[in-house]
């Protein structure tokens, strides 16, 4: 025996909502369906019939992180010299009191072929400049594209 609440649909429809399933859409019980899956943490709130984002802050934040590329020696200098920072880095690396902790990140600035914008040494160098996460965050977005 079938279920009482199944919808007769005819080729047309059952194709329609194929491809609306493979393209990202959630297809409800009255055969309407929602927007695509915006991102693949979305997950759906059939009650409200819309998509929910329920990571914390802080996950978003990891997240966000994990989409930020490491940038070539090239991308992260030009990026430094084109907000006015080139020469302040090397100033305050230079000007840093703990003789071990200055070579570490001299070694870090001058040695480096990639830097991650999760390392520690790239976190300290945003701190020596006074970005906020915010401010790297746009610089480095930036330089990805150079």
């Amino acid at each position: 025996e079938l279920p009482d609440d199944l919808i007769e649909i005819n080729e047309e429809q059952h194709f329609d909502l194929l491809q609306k399933i493979s393209s990202g859409h959630y297809v409800f019980s009255d055969l309407t369906s929602s927007d695509p899956k915006p991102s693949p943490y979305h997950e759906m709130n059939i009650k409200k019939k819309k998509w929910e984002d329920n990571r914390t802050l802080e996950q978003k934040r990891i997240d966000f992180l994990w989409t930020l590329r490491p940038l070539t020696r090239r991308q992260f200098k030009l990026a430094l010299l084109e907000n006015g920072l080139l020469d302040l880095i090397e100033q305050r690396i230079n000007a840093i009191e703990d003789q071990q902790m200055r070579t570490r990140i001299q070694i870090e600035y001058t040695e480096s072929v990639n830097f991650e914008r999760k390392s520690e040494s790239v976190l300290y160098m945003a701190t020596l400049l006074g970005l906020n996460e915010e401010q790297f965050d746009e610089m480095w977005i930036y330089a990805m594209t150079l």
